[in-house]
């Protein structure tokens, strides 16, 4: 991982709240895959069926947008992806909505092993 700071799906809203302030966020995490389009994916992070039972995290309104580099097939929709340490996504942008829904802008920056 390039030099930054690393982060999971729980640490967004403070970003959304505090800005990037310049530095380089890396996101970590496991996503299930909504929309998947020929340089972009529309990610949600999974949750546990606890957590879904008990509306913990708010997994459900944060959401993840994938840029894909030109040639880099983007993963299916109904996949699950992993992302850690080895391979972040970047962080460029967090937006957070009137109604509370995070929409959290990143780019792949590791080629597939």
């Amino acid at each position: 991982m390039p030099l930054g700071r690393l982060i999971a799906t729980s640490d967004l809203r403070d970003v959304a709240e505090h800005g990037l302030a310049g530095e380089r966020v890396y996101l970590k995490g496991q996503f299930v895959v909504n929309f998947s389009d020929a340089n972009k994916a529309v990610l949600r992070p999974r949750t546990k069926l606890t957590e879904k039972m008990l509306h913990f995290g708010g997994g459900s309104s944060t959401r993840i947008i994938v840029e894909f580099p030109a040639g880099y097939v983007p993963p299916r929709q109904g996949a699950e992806v992993s992302r850690d340490e080895q391979r972040p996504y970047e962080i460029t942008e967090v937006r957070k909505q009137a109604d509370g829904q995070l929409n959290v802008f990143v780019r792949e920056i590791m080629q597939p092993n």
